[in-house]
């Protein structure tokens, strides 16, 4: 059995050797190949310095790109990923639990037809760099949103989770090259991977934490605040930043992709998301949409940003 682990690398010298090597170390390895790809996103500090170490042992394979992003930087993986049976995304700057791999492909391989496109969501512990060191970290403070219901309709609005938690599986890969990332690389892999999931396979949630999510004042993606300010930070992403509008982009792109293998309900509640920006109606059909709610203070949330069209 083959797996294949995506990295995107950018200026991440401090925390890198350590991400390596806890890939490298996985139990998995014991029995089955497994090939680190990596492609750096144009870095200016030492990273390549490390990535060419690594490669003269052929621990790992590297090439440098142009920095165009994070995001577009994964998708380019995806189309540049070798055969393999499994793959996983990966952060430059986590640490993996050593059982993180076998745990996700055990548990895709016990729930799912091999056919299918599946993907498996692992929960994380966010730990300051001290607590990582020292092997500390408190199991309430773990990555998946137990408040998030996990169906179609909701991956719509709602994040499960971050891609460097994501394994899945070769029919995930192929489904997931569709995405041309030239037109649409504006948006996360992990974002799409999850609603291509739901429409042609399954997703699987482990509520067991795999790994170390890092916090630090220097993530290129994710959450580095806390509190108040975390909430002021994300509420600036999504109504200022890049993101704006990106849920309704999916919604069109996967309509277009996918339309004639949704269910009629994937495909109405994709297509109300789709167009909701058109009139004051369709925002009223949105808003109304049972199948969106959360039920919790997001509801309210979301149907401001749907009025002031920033979804």
């Amino acid at each position: 059995m083959k797996i294949v682990v995506l990295m995107s690398t950018y200026n991440g010298e401090k925390y890198l050797k350590q991400q390596i090597n806890s890939i490298l170390n996985q139990t998995i390895v014991q029995n089955n190949e497994l090939k680190l790809l990596v492609r750096d996103d144009g870095s200016r500090d030492r990273t390549i310095k490390i990535l060419e170490e690594y490669e003269e042992k052929a621990l790992l394979s590297f090439y440098v790109g142009n920095n165009i992003g994070v995001a577009a930087s994964f998708w380019e993986l995806i189309h540049k990923a070798p055969d393999a049976d499994f793959y996983a995304f990966s952060d430059q700057d986590d640490v993996w639990f050593e059982d993180k791999l076998e745990c996700a492909v055990d548990k895709i391989k016990n729930n799912l037809n091999s056919q299918l496109p599946a993907l498996y969501i692992g929960t994380f512990v966010s730990a300051k760099d001290e607590e990582i060191c020292n092997g500390e970290y408190q199991l309430k403070n773990i990555g998946i949103n137990r408040n998030t219901i996990i169906d179609y309709s909701h991956s719509l609005i709602f994040s499960y989770g971050p891609g460097c938690t994501f394994v899945f599986n070769k029919n995930s890969l192929e489904e997931y090259k569709k995405i041309d990332y030239n037109s649409y690389h504006f948006f996360m892999h992990d974002w799409m991977a999850s609603k291509i999931s739901l429409i042609k396979g399954e997703i699987f949630v482990d509520d067991r934490p795999m790994m170390y999510y890092r916090q630090h004042a220097d993530n290129v993606i994710g959450d580095t605040s806390h509190g108040f300010c975390n909430y002021i930070s994300r509420a600036k992403k999504i109504i200022f930043g890049e993101t704006l509008g990106v849920r309704s982009c999916e919604a069109k792109i996967l309509l277009d992709i996918y339309s004639a293998q949704m269910t009629e309900s994937q495909k109405s509640d994709t297509d109300v998301l789709a167009t909701y920006k058109k009139s004051l109606k369709n925002k009223i059909v949105f808003i109304k949409n049972k199948n969106f709610k959360n039920h919790n203070n997001k509801d309210f949330v979301v149907t401001l940003l749907a009025l002031f069209n920033r979804l």
